[in-house]
């Protein structure tokens, strides 16, 4: 192969014309190759499928396309069989042979059956599962390229080959060039880095640019910069950001890889690889539900990537809802409203997580809740569309008692963005507490089939026991809680609720066991403790119970008003012990609050 390539290389360059186009034809010969039709043509060669006469084997045949100059073609032709030949990977096209004629050069690839990623995304976005799939075969073979000091400048759907067996081929390194030599110049504009656009030096990164755009084009259907002569590319703004429904990781690894500046970009292929086999694991964890969620494609206001980076790490810790969580969450929302004034999400995050630590951990001045309204009104004052910021509005109205305004902007929220689930279940948590117990089991049940989440399961089947008709709803919020739990088995609070569903399903024993269990995690969160108190009173463990509730009130609990209602602590209500703790309980906040919360 190499002696093939260095002769190639060494003919002289001569003037071919149509040489080529006018004599291929099915049945011609090309030494021990008949052609049999034509299956493709780009901007540099034309290819036919062939068999070899000697083995019966069916190859593909690329020679020269006629027109232009083409000892420059040839060129090209060439660097594509010197790159081939030093490139062995089951995810790139393989080289059979070289040769020339007396009408040009041609080459003998691996023939392929099936069609391009270009064919496949004319019929839209693929689901998340199969793009990643797609992407993590393709940086396979784009890795093993770099790692043999080859970047191939022209990645692109046509040059992404689907085969009919499923696996991934990338094709076409006529525009690939190893370092040290002379690189030619092209590539294909929406693909194009910046620094390709300016004619600055190029490596790996460039190749990393190329597949995020691939990667964002298969999961939203459309390209993350327009097509517009590199404009948007070399501007300011970044690529707008991406969220994956059960892959989270995905966002930020493909933001990175479509950074303009090359230098915060990931080196290689390499380093992404982990990241994209990383996010396929997710989908593959998620419930079928939310792996065929749609992805969401955010062009943000923000021109600092760091308050999305933010914001998306603030999100992960609060759905883990303990005390310690929402605090850092409001923390990194904050930050983000720092990097970036005018970014809408920031603030709504920090209206949601200060609403929740509200409504759970209740402070007897109220600071949270005047973080929260604050932080809403700024949300919606910069982005009045956006869903995130009316439901955190509605949370923080309804936390203040004003139920008819929150009502209106959970059912907005659910309008503007029906993939999301939080206005559900916050609309359902103000439900429940006026006694709307039907609407609040299918509220409920509706943010769980958008998103699983064990607080939706859990308040569905809550709700429905309030109605008289509990149903099936404890045994699918034990299920839900319980693969929570696989991956977060230090929640407290969801150990509290599946000691509930436990004991609802019948299983005394082990529904106290995780109550135990619960309390061994974080023994010194008073919301947790509360529910464990609720749960132990209902059991019939009094004695249990009231400690709890001793411990609660010493933490700084003043939810009086809850307590004395609380339909879990009815058993207590005559006990000497539970008289006594009210007495000594001040009149305090009286959040909404509902049982389990």
């Amino acid at each position: 192969m190499t002696r093939l390539l260095e002769e190639l290389a060494d003919a002289p360059a001569e003037d071919v014309g149509d040489g080529w186009e006018s004599w291929l034809a099915p049945g011609k010969v090309v030494g021990e190759l008949e052609l049999v039709r034509e299956i493709g043509r780009g901007g540099l060669g034309v290819v036919w499928e062939a068999v070899d006469r000697r083995t019966g084997r069916h190859v593909a045949f690329k020679a020269v396309r006629p027109g232009g100059k083409a000892g420059m073609r040839e060129a090209r032709l060439v660097s594509e069989a010197e790159v081939a030949a030093r490139l062995s990977h089951p995810g790139i096209v393989s080289l059979l042979d070289v040769g020339r004629s007396n009408r040009g050069p041609y080459l003998v690839l691996e023939l392929l059956r099936g069609w391009t990623l270009g064919d496949r995304l004319d019929y839209g976005a693929l689901p998340p599962a199969e793009a990643l799939r797609i992407a993590g075969a393709a940086c396979r073979a784009v890795a093993h390229a770099h790692a043999q000091g080859v970047v191939h400048r022209d990645l692109k759907p046509a040059n992404v080959f689907l085969c009919e067996g499923g696996a991934v081929k990338v094709v076409d390194f006529g525009l690939a060039h190893a370092f040290g030599q002379r690189r030619a110049s092209g590539g294909t504009p929406a693909y194009m880095a910046p620094e390709q656009w300016r004619g600055a030096p190029e490596d790996e990164r460039t190749d990393v640019f190329a597949l995020g755009v691939l990667l964002h084009r298969m999961l939203a259907g459309e390209l993350p910069f327009p097509d517009d002569g590199g404009r948007a590319v070399l501007g300011p703004e970044p690529a707008p950001s991406i969220e994956v429904a059960g892959a989270p990781s995905i966002g930020p690894l493909l933001s990175r890889m479509l950074e303009k500046d090359p230098v915060r970009r990931p080196r290689d292929a390499g380093e992404i690889l982990p990241g994209l086999e990383g996010a396929l694991e997710e989908i593959a964890r998620a419930p079928a539900a939310v792996a065929a969620a749609p992805t969401r494609v955010r062009r943000l206001p923000s021109a600092d990537a760091r308050a999305y980076d933010c914001c998306l790490r603030a999100r992960q810790f609060l759905k883990v809802p303990r005390k310690a969580n929402l605090q850092f969450a409001c923390e990194m929302f904050r930050r983000a409203t720092e990097i970036d004034p005018r970014y809408a999400p920031a603030h709504a995050g920090l209206a949601e997580g200060a609403a929740q630590l509200h409504m759970l951990y209740p402070s007897p001045d109220g600071a949270q809740l005047q973080v929260a309204d604050a932080a809403s009104a700024r949300a919606l004052d910069l982005d009045p569309g956006l869903a995130e910021a009316h439901a955190a509005r509605g949370l923080t109205l309804f936390l203040s008692r004003r139920m008819e305004e929150a009502e209106r902007e959970f059912l907005f929220a659910i309008q503007a963005d029906p993939s999301r689930p939080e206005a559900r279940y916050y609309y359902a948590r103000a439900c429940l507490q006026q006694g709307r117990h039907e609407e609040a089991a299918r509220l409920c049940r509706e943010a769980n089939r958008v998103r699983e989440d064990y607080q939706s399961a859990f308040f569905a089947a809550q709700a429905s026991e309030a109605s008289g008709n509990a149903g099936e709803d404890y045994r699918t919020a034990l299920e839900v809680v319980e693969r929570h739990m696989e991956m977060n088995p230090d929640d407290p609070r969801a150990a509290t609720m599946r000691a509930v569903c436990l004991a609802r399903a019948g299983r005394r024993e082990e529904g106290l066991h995780w109550a135990r269990q619960a309390l061994a995690i974080d023994p010194l969160d008073a919301g947790v403790r509360y529910n464990v108190a609720c749960l132990y009173a209902v059991e019939g463990a009094h004695e249990e119970a009231l400690d709890c509730l001793e411990a609660v009130v010493a933490a700084g609990f003043r939810n009086r008003e809850w307590m004395e209602r609380d339909p879990d602590l009815a058993s207590l209500r005559e006990s000497s012990r539970f008289r006594s703790l009210m007495d000594r309980m001040p009149d305090g906040l009286a959040a909404p609050v509902t049982s389990g919360t």
